[in-house]
């Protein structure tokens, strides 16, 4: 336990969060042009598991983060002005204007 807790903290400074910062669309925007980084997937899927529960947006079933990435890059290069903005409201409203709920 001891070796867990020095472990984290060498490593937490080394990470870049020393306090919580809302991540804005440029951040988010960033992260999703590399394929292989996690944060983009990560941060994806937190905010679809959170909203989706509320029917913001439907998702399709089978939707995968890959899909989910490219509607939000789409929606970023066409919303270039607003990816200032808070990242969680940027990707709910690309995926509200891509997988809107049927009423």
């Amino acid at each position: 336990m001891k070796r867990a807790i020095l472990v984290l903290a060498l490593v937490w400074p080394s990470i870049g969060i020393s306090e919580y910062e809302h991540v804005n669309g440029s951040d988010l925007f960033s992260w999703c042009e590399e394929p292989s980084t996690v944060y983009c997937a990560g941060y994806l899927l937190g905010v679809a598991d959170s909203l989706n529960v509320h029917h913001d947006f439907c998702l399709p079933d089978a939707i995968t983060v890959r899909e989910m990435r490219s509607v939000f890059l789409v929606w970023g290069q066409e919303n270039v002005a607003r990816l200032h903005e808070k990242a969680s409201v940027l990707v709910e409203e690309a995926f509200k204007q891509t997988w809107p709920c049927k009423s």
